[in-house]
Order: structure tokens, then sequence, then C-alpha cells
């Protein structure tokens, strides 16, 4: 497949690029990949869903894994854009729970080197990372002021998801009892 072609179905996220790197060497198509990851093609945000799993499953075909998370943790601090910024930080989550500490650390890294609506942004994929312990670690880095209406009930509802209300209600309580920053965040929600 010619790199032009290529870079036109993963733009649109074709399994099309899936089947061919499975039979095809990957190198042509190193920087159309990168260039996926790092920017989000996603027509229409409100009827398409994202594309880190495709993404993701595209990198793990080429055998350059590395190359890629290296890139993903460099860019994700600088990158503002909203779309992009949570595609790359999903990204880097899907990375994370397949066992890679670079990804996680850049992860909460980012986190907590932002503020206001990319921290909460961010804040999301680390809920869906780690759940509980995740919620808590944002808890204790987010303000009111750092999240739009419904930010905090969002992010209590992905821990929930992940643990079970039970875990994540004791969860707040306990640590709402000694943190004022929990015990606001646990109000909010």
């Amino acid at each position: 497949m010619e790199v032009a072609e290529f870079a036109r179905v993963v733009a649109v996220g074709l399994g099309r690029a899936v089947l061919h790197l499975q039979a095809h060497d990957a190198a042509p198509y190193r920087d159309t990949i990168l260039h996926a990851c790092l920017h989000n093609m996603v027509y229409d945000t409100q009827v398409e869903y994202g594309r880190e799993q495709y993404l993701f499953d595209l990198i793990s075909l080429t055998g350059e894994a590395d190359f890629y998370r290296e890139r993903l943790c460099a860019a994700l601090p600088a990158t503002h854009e909203p779309r992009d910024r949570d595609q790359i930080a999903a990204l880097l989550r899907l990375f994370a729970q397949a066992g890679d500490d670079a990804s996680r650390a850049a992860l909460y890294g980012a986190f907590t080197a932002a503020s206001g609506e990319e921290a909460a942004a961010l804040g999301d994929r680390i809920v869906e990372l780690d759940g509980v312990s995740g919620l808590l670690f944002v808890a204790r880095h987010l303000t009111a002021s750092d999240c739009k209406p419904g930010c905090v009930g969002n992010l209590v509802s992905l821990a929930k998801e992940k643990d079970g209300l039970e875990v994540v209600a004791r969860a707040l309580a306990e640590a709402g009892a000694t943190d004022a920053r929990v015990a606001a965040f646990a109000a909010a929600a």
C-alpha cells in the first residue's frame, strides 16, 4: 500500500491499516502512524468514538512500541489542543495498563503540572487507569475552579465503574476525614 493511501486509511480509522500491518513491514508508515497518534483525526467527536485502541493496535503491530511511547510521553506536556492531548493521554493510559511505568509516570506528571481544565481532563485518564486510588490522587490536586460543572461527578462515575460504588464511597469518606481537599471534592460529588 502506498504511504498516501495508508495515511488516508488511518485518518478515516479503517481496519485495512491493521490488516496491512499484519502482513507488511511498518517502517514506511512510521511518520504516518506517529502523526495519527499525536493529532486526533476523529471528524465528529459527538458521534465517533476515540481511536486510542485502534492506534494502540497499530503501534503494537509495528514492533516499535518504545519509539511511539517515548514520543507520546514527550508530547503530552507540550500539547495544549484538548482533543490531541486527550488522545495522547488515552494512548499513554493503554501503555500504562499494559504495564509500562514510563507511560504511567508521564500521565501523572502531566496532570500535576497542568491546571484548570487541562488537569481535569487528564484526571479522567488517571481515574480510568487506577480507579479509586487515581480518584484520590486527582481529588488531592484539583480544586473546584479546575472543573467544569459535572467534572467531579464524572470522575467519581469512572471510579465507580472500575471499583464499585461501595469502595469509592468508603475511600472518599476515609480520606476526606483527614484531608480537607478530598472532603471538598467528595462534597462536590
